[in-house]
Formats: C-alpha cells, structure tokens, sequence
C-alpha cells in the first residue's frame, strides 16, 4: 500500500499539516518527527487529534515515527500508531484487528416486546404531523427549486419624460412642530453681524508746510567783541509765539555800531512765519543789552498746505455705508446656514459704530472707516424643510404609474402680496417618467413572444422604446411564466411635454 513521508519542519502546524495531507493523496500518511533540532509548532495531542480526523476524512491513515517519550505519550492518548523508525513503519500493521465479541445477548420475549411495539405504532400514527411538516417543506423546495431555474429576463425600456410644473401657496407659522402638509415650522435665530465702510473726506484744512528764512542785521552795542552762538532764539516783536533760530554763530567786531549780518529761520513751518521788515527784533537776555537785532527784508519762504479732512456729512455718509453692509452680510450669512427670510421688522439691536479717525481728531484724514457691530433677531424658515414640502407636494400629486427623475425637483418663493411676510407661493417643477408596476406588467406579458411584450409596451405607453431584452437562457423567445424572473428597467429619456398645474 502507498505510503507518504511527511518530514516534520520547524514551522509546521496543524494547518500546514492540513494543506501538506491533502497533498500526499495517499491511503497511509507518516508523519515523521525530527529526532533533533527545533520541533514543529504541535501543542499537544489534541493536535495529533485534529490530524487523524482530517486524515479520516481525506479516507487515509496516519502514524507518527519518534522516540521522543512527549509525543508518543501524545500519540497514545490520541490513538495514533507511534513507531521507532521508518523500516518498522513499513513492517508491521498500523491497526490491530477487532477481535469479535463473544458475548451472547439474551433475547427479550417477543409476548414482552409485543405491548411495547403496538404503543410506539399508535404514538407514531398519533404524531403525523412532523411527516406532513417534512412534506411540505419537499414541496416548497421543489417549486423553488424550479423558480430559480426557470427562464428569466431583464428588459430595459427607454421611457417618455414629462416636465410638471405646479405652483402652491405655503404657510409658516412658529405654531408648527415640523413639516406639515399645509406649511413649515417658522424659526427665531439670533445673528451677531461685523461690517465695515470706508468714504473719502470732503472737507479742507490748511497745514504747516514750510519754514520761513530770512536774513537779519545784528548792531554791537558795546565796546567789546562778541559770539552769538548758533541756536539763539529770537523772537517777533508783534507776535512773540513765532520764534526764529540762528543756525551758525555770528561774530561782531569790538566798538558801538559795529554790524554783521547772519541767516535766521523759524522754528515751525507755516506762512505766519513770514514777517514783515522790522518785525523780528527781541533778542534774549543776557543779549538784549548787548546787541540788537533786526530784519532789513521780509522773511519769506514759509508755506501752509492744504490737505482734506472729514466733516459731518463724511461721518454720517460712512454710517449710513457700514449699516447698509451689516444688511448685506447678514442677508449673505442667513442665505449660506439655509434660511429664508423676509426684512420686514428686522431691525438692528445694540448697535455700536465706531469711526476712523474719530470725530473728536479734527485731524486731516483722505477717508473715514466706519466699523458698526449689531445683533439681529430674525424669524426664519429653513431651506430643508420648504424643499421637504415641495418634495412631499409633489410626491402627492404623482399619479401612479410615474416616477420622478432624481435630481431634477427645482422650486423657488416669492412673497405673495397683500398676504402676511410668512405666506408664500412656491413654484416648483419637476420631470417625471413612465414607471410602471413591475410584477403587474410581468404577470400581464408571461408566455408572451418577445416581440408580442414590445408592440404592447409601445402601444400602452407611447414615447417608450424596449432597448433591450436579455433572456436567460438566451435562446429563450418567450416571456418568463414566473413574475419574480422577469426584471424592468424604465430609464428616462429626454423631456417631451409639459404639464402645468395651479393650487
């Protein structure tokens, strides 16, 4: 008899054993233990268990050469041949013949069974109804059985699509818990709103620009030389707030009368520095008693420029923008949380404005920034609820027999007049296509030649066109007899009429 040699490997386990057995596709299997070395990754007999049932059922045997006393305890346990060697694996049997039991029964009576016997006949005329159960249960399988293997098929139609077109007056009112078919729920929200806007100045003002220069005639006064230094101010006689400084220092030669000339300029810009002849005469002590100073020439050079600066209108004028933009941007910020609205009551609350530069500057300034922060509380209606509306609108007005194209519902709202803010009328439009009961249709055509389904679908819906039809099998010219084989697919084509309605 064949036998297959399995060398045990360091790696090996009850499920590379498995796929190894499976392989050998031989009646007798020796696994074979290595005698050093690392061992296989075995646990315990009950893995020499595992082996001999998968070996039972691969229709073999299997028998472990070792001497290794661990797992011929194992193999005793699990009641696997254990040899020493291969040589005597091959020599002598791996099972022992049953010896035949000896022991004689007594038999029982038949007068005692008798009774016995004729009880169990009545329990089991008695309990029928597992036997009827079982039967049952062989019928419905055989019809199912024949379901599934009958003819089938998957018919694909192109459908005619309609564009419906209705318009409805909807209601909201804070008195609704959710989507009702006469209106939606109406909201309250509060939105904290940040704008700003900026206007350019209207207004002039002059501004220093330039110094005024001038040259002046210095006197000695005494009999002695002097230096005045470079920085000695001087002032104007008619208006001592102009100061001028003298920008290098001026020396005067010894002896009364003796005269030079020097540079002087002001101190700040501006066209007031401009003085007349004569004007720029006071001179600090303690060079008031020693020389005297004054200017022959008109000082000249200073200049004022004119610059813009905001006034009231510039301020109220960057009011008005800011607020007009806390609208905007709080319109925008409803429209993009999904809301709708109307503005009739909104009104700002705790506004705050401030300006840029502020009014209270007087400064000049090319433009005025207005930054205005303000909390509003709106009643509002959400986009999701008015598009559940209109879809359950819809929904109720799709005869039977038409399905709606997903995707396509559109709808839009307008303030209906003389009405309150919160009565609107939705125009809502949507196409919809042929779809008719699948399983009516397929009870209606079975038996049908394929071309006799075409002609009726044609002629009960015109506009659809059969694409396809996949039989199974495909040599199969009749319609399936069962309902659940034959499949529709209705895909829309597209828009070919118009359907306008008014509610």
């Amino acid at each position: 008899m064949k036998t297959a040699l399995l060398e045990l490997q360091p790696y090996d386990d009850r499920y590379t054993l498995f796929d190894r057995m499976l392989w050998a596709r031989a009646p007798r299997i020796l696994l074979v233990w290595p005698e050093k070395g690392p061992q296989p990754a075995m646990r315990g007999p009950l893995d020499l268990v595992l082996l001999q049932r998968h070996a039972a059922r691969l229709g073999a045997q299997i028998a472990v050469v070792t001497q290794d006393a661990r797992i011929v305890r194992w193999a005793q346990f699990a009641g696997v041949p254990v040899f020493p060697d291969i040589d005597t694996a091959h020599r002598q049997p791996w099972r022992r013949p049953r010896r035949r039991s000896t022991r004689i029964r007594r038999r029982t009576h038949v007068r005692r069974a008798r009774p016995a016997l004729i009880r169990s006949n009545a329990a089991l005329h008695e309990q029928a109804w597992p036997r009827v159960l079982a039967l049952g249960l062989a019928v419905l399988a055989w019809f199912a059985l024949a379901i599934y293997l009958g003819p089938a098929a998957h018919v694909e139609v192109q459908s005619p699509v309609y564009t419906y077109r209705a318009r409805w007056d909807m209601q909201a009112s804070p008195a609704f818990p959710h989507v009702l078919a006469y209106g939606v729920p109406l909201r309250r929200v509060t939105v904290q709103i940040q704008a700003q806007a900026s206007v350019p100045t209207h207004g002039v003002m002059s501004l220093p620009a330039r110094t005024a220069r001038g040259e002046v005639v210095l006197t000695n006064l005494t009999d002695q030389p002097l230096t005045l230094p470079a920085g000695l101010v001087i002032r104007s006689r008619t208006d001592p707030d102009w100061t001028f400084v003298l920008p290098r220092a001026i020396t005067l030669e010894p002896g009364p009368g003796t005269r030079a000339r020097g540079l002087i300029e002001a101190l700040r810009p501006g066209a007031a520095g401009n003085r007349p002849p004569g004007d720029v005469a006071v001179v600090p002590p303690p060079w008031d008693v020693r020389v005297a100073v004054t200017n022959p020439k008109p000082l000249s050079g200073g200049e004022d420029a004119r610059v813009a600066r905001p006034t009231e209108a510039d301020y109220q004028r960057a009011r008005e923008a800011a607020l007009a933009k806390l609208e905007a941007r709080l319109g925008e910020q409803l429209e993009d949380q999904g809301w709708l609205w109307t503005w009739e009551g909104v009104q700002p609350r705790e506004l705050t404005v401030n300006f840029t530069p502020s009014p209270s500057d007087r400064g000049p300034a090319t433009q005025v920034t207005a930054r205005a922060q303000a909390r509003y509380e709106v009643w509002v209606v959400a986009v999701e609820d008015v598009a559940q509306w209109v879809q359950a609108q819809l929904a109720r007005s799709r005869p039977r027999g038409l399905a709606g194209v997903p995707g396509s519902p559109r709808w839009q709202v307008e303030p209906i007049p003389g009405r309150s803010p919160w009565h609107w009328r939705v125009t809502a439009s949507e196409q919809r296509y042929v779809q008719p009961d699948g399983r009516a249709l397929a009870r209606t055509v079975r038996g049908w030649p394929w071309p006799r389904v075409q002609t009726y679908i044609q002629a009960t819906w015109p506009g659809a066109v059969v694409q396809t039809v996949q039989p199974w099998p495909s040599w199969w010219p009749w319609a399936p007899w069962w309902e659940v084989r034959l499949t529709w697919d209705w895909i829309p084509q597209a828009p070919a009429a118009n359907l306008d309605r008014e509610k």
